[in-house]
């Protein structure tokens, strides 16, 4: 079996934002008044380890564009639940549609226009195999009480080349996609 993995993938996250204009234990702070809040979901496709959802205690970053401008705010998973670390709020008195782009695993280098992502090389664990999903979400919000859902989409894909060698002096020496 031979496993095509890239090694490393610059992700170029304005793209997202300019279309529509390790899990460390984190203590979750109650939300104070005016600030935003996000749920999760993740579109249609099998994720992570659990198959289905975020688990609590993943870390995502999120960036906000103006009037609220906030660059890369980690935010911790709880339940569907999305809880920055360091509160993102509303400005008052401005109805100003925001935009928020949010991107997982977290990574506290990130900005908007350059963030790294590396494919773990053996993904046996747990823990690997869930830093190598790379996912995005987009959402404009004008300010509301209710909260953000951020609808995140894997950015991608895993390729797995079988080969079967029936005649034995028959070698493969490379494979290539292109």
């Amino acid at each position: 079996v031979v496993t095509v993995i890239m090694k490393r993938l610059t992700v170029i996250l304005a793209a997202a934002l300019a279309l529509a204009a390790c899990s460390k234990q984190e203590s979750v702070r109650p939300v104070q008044q005016g600030e935003v809040r996000f749920t999760t979901n993740i579109q249609t496709y099998t994720v992570k380890a659990t198959d289905t959802a975020f688990e609590n205690n993943d870390e995502i970053g999120i960036f906000a564009g103006a009037p609220i401008s906030k660059n890369n705010v980690k935010a911790v998973v709880t339940g569907s639940s999305l809880i920055p670390v360091t509160p993102i709020k509303w400005v008052e008195d401005n109805n100003s549609v925001v935009d928020f782009v949010a991107y997982y695993p977290y990574a506290e280098a990130a900005t908007l226009t350059d963030y790294v992502f590396e494919v773990q090389t053996n993904q046996s664990s747990a823990a690997n195999y869930t830093k190598s999903d790379l996912m995005l979400a987009k959402k404009s919000s004008a300010p509301t009480e209710n909260a953000v859902e951020l609808a995140f989409s894997h950015a991608l894909s895993k390729v797995v080349i079988s080969l079967t060698n029936s005649v034995p002096e028959t070698t493969v020496s490379c494979v290539e996609l292109r």
